[in-house]
Formats: C-alpha cells, structure tokens, sequence
C-alpha cells in the first residue's frame, strides 16, 4: 500500500517512471551487470533511456523528474550500481534519492 502511494504521490509531481518494456540498445551502447557490479559504455544516450536501462538490468526502478532531459555518455567497468549513480549525480548534476528498491531522481 505504501508503496502504491508512493509511486501515485511522485507521479502527480510530476516525475515519470522510466519505462523498461520499451527500451532497446543500439550500437553506441551495451551493459554488463555480474554479481551487483556493471561494465558499461553509454555513448550519447538519451538520460531516461539511461535509466531505463539501468533499471532493466538491475531490476531497480527509476522515477525521473519530466525536467530531466539531454543525451550523457558514460563508460564504466565492474563498478557497483551505488557507484554509478554517484557519477550520473555529479556528471549531471542531479539528486538520487533511495527508497529500498526505488530511485527518484530530480534536478539539484
């Protein structure tokens, strides 16, 4: 139940959940994810197909602020999802926010 209201409460701010059922890879991305750590290359990828993704492969969810727009690129090699985030906060200078298994990403 909480977590229904939750999801209901971040969507009514205007916070979109990044869909996994609709994301596909192309050339200029792949992802590897081994016991927790990920081996990655984004290159100029949407932020919310970013998202997208790292929810599909991690089995997290992300809800990210409708503000939040613009392509990234990012390239790491068996590092932790926790840090990964921290680099997607200071790269894009965003706030992740967790809630257990939930992410609610917004602009600082």
């Amino acid at each position: 139940m909480k977590k229904t209201l939750l999801i209901l409460a971040l969507m009514l701010n205007g916070l979109a959940y990044a869909n996994t059922n609709e994301v596909t890879t192309s050339k200029n991305t792949s992802i590897t994810v081994q016991q927790k750590n990920i081996s990655a290359v984004f290159q100029d990828i949407e932020i919310i197909k970013l998202f997208a993704i790292l929810g599909q492969e991690t089995g997290k969810k992300f809800y990210v602020d409708a503000s939040i727009s613009g392509k990234v690129s990012l390239r790491v090699k068996d590092t932790s999802i926790e840090n990964v985030l921290k680099m997607i906060e200071q790269s894009e200078n965003l706030k992740i926010e967790v809630y257990g298994n939930d992410f609610i990403v917004k602009k600082r």
